[in-house]
C-alpha cells in the first residue's frame, strides 16, 4: 500500500508495515530534524525507498501532495501531548481526504482526558469531512474515568468494523469500539474546529 505518515514518533507504524507488507511505501512527515536523527541513531530507523522521511510542517507538506494518493494516512503529531490545533482542523481533514484514495482510510492518534472534550469535537470534525468514522478506546476512558489515547478511524468507503471488532478482539478484549447511532451520542453537539476557531488548548483543559 501507499502511506503517509503525519508525524514520526519512533516511526513505530511505518516500521510495521515496512516488515509486514513488503513493498509498501512510507512517506512520514516529521517537523523535528532531531527526532528523526535520534530514530536513525538510536532505534535502528532505516530510510530509503520503502521507508521516506520528509522534515516539515504535516500541514504544508500534505497541501502539495497529489489528490487520490495514498491508501492509508496516519495522523500521529503530537507538540508534547497534543495535537496541533492546525492539525486538528476541518481544513486539515478536507486535505488528508484529497490526498486519501477511495476506499482509503484515515487513523489518527488523539490524547485526552475527561470531561473529553477535545476528542469529542475532533470526532465531529472528521465526520465533517469523512463518510463513515469509528472509534477505538478503553471503555474506562470513554466513562470520562481516566484519559487515553483514541484512535479515529475514517474512510468515504464503509469501514470493515467486524474486521476491526475481531481483530481489537484478538489484541485487547476490553477496548471498545464505537460506530453509527453510539458514537454520535458520545460526540453529541460537539465543536466542529476549523482554522478560524480551534481552541484546543481549551478544549484540553481539565479545570
Amino acid at each position: 500500500m501507499d502511506a503517509l505518515h503525519l508525524g514520526g514518533g519512533g516511526f513505530t507504524v511505518p516500521r510495521y508495515l515496512t516488515a509486514t507488507r513488503p513493498g509498501t511505501d512510507n512517506v512520514v512527515f516529521e517537523i523535528d530534524g532531531g527526532l528523526v536523527e535520534l530514530g536513525e541513531r538510536e532505534l535502528g530507523v532505516r530510510t530509503g525507498p520503502d521507508l521516506r522521511a520528509v522534515v516539515g510542517d504535516a500541514r504544508m507538506l500534505v497541501a502539495g501532495e497529489p489528490a487520490d494518493s495514498r491508501d492509508l494516512v496516519v495522523g500521529d503529531a503530537f507538540g508534547h501531548l497534543v495535537v496541533p490545533w492546525h492539525l486538528a482542523t476541518r481544513e486539515m481533514a478536507a486535505e488528508i481526504r484529497r490526498v486519501t484514495r477511495p476506499g482509503g482510510v484515515y487513523v489518527q492518534n488523539v490524547i485526552d482526558h475527561p470531561p473529553l472534550r477535545f476528542i469529542r469535537a475532533e470526532l465531529a470534525t472528521v465526520a465533517a469531512e469523512f463518510t463513515h468514522v469509528a472509534l477505538i478506546a478503553p471503555p474506562e476512558a470513554l466513562a470520562e474515568e481516566q484519559g487515553a489515547n483514541f484512535l479515529v478511524v475514517a474512510s468515504d468507503a464503509p469501514l470493515p468494523l467486524d474486521a476491526i471488532g475481531a481483530r481489537l478482539g484478538e489484541v485487547d478484549p476490553k477496548v471498545s469500539l464505537l460506530s453509527g447511532a453510539n458514537l454520535t451520542d458520545f460526540v453529541g453537539s460537539a465543536l466542529v474546529l476549523t482554522d478560524d476557531y480551534a481552541p484546543v488548548d481549551q478544549l484540553l483543559a481539565t479545570a
